[in-house]
This record gives C-alpha cells, structure tokens and sequence, in this order.
C-alpha cells in the first residue's frame, strides 16, 4: 500500500500480478465482497465457524 500523496485518505494497493487500486484508505463499506467463495460466505454469514489454528509445532 503507498498513501496517495494528492489526495488524502486514499491509497494505492499494487498486486503482485502487476494491478494497481486506488480507493479510499477506510474501505467501502458499501463494496461487494472480492473473495466469494462457498466457504468463505458459510462463514461470514454464520453458518460455520473457521477452523481453528494448529498448536502443534512443526519439526
């Protein structure tokens, strides 16, 4: 994320794949949601409860 220097409370997003975003630094809280897959959707609308981290440590 790099500030935008001519307009305040927006920013730049770059991507790895080479996109550029520019919006607001707050988000829109009137956006559509960018990542829509079943399972994130079941959870957000609370219908499942994410899994939960492992404790295990790894060799």
């Amino acid at each position: 994320m790099i500030p935008d220097p001519a307009g305040v409370g927006r920013i730049y997003v770059a991507t790895y794949g080479g996109s550029v975003w520019h919006g607001p630094a707050k988000g829109d809280p009137e956006a559509q949601e960018d990542i829509a897959t079943p399972a994130l959707r079941l959870w957000r609308s609370g219908l499942i409860t994410p899994p939960k981290a492992s404790t295990k440590k790894r060799d």
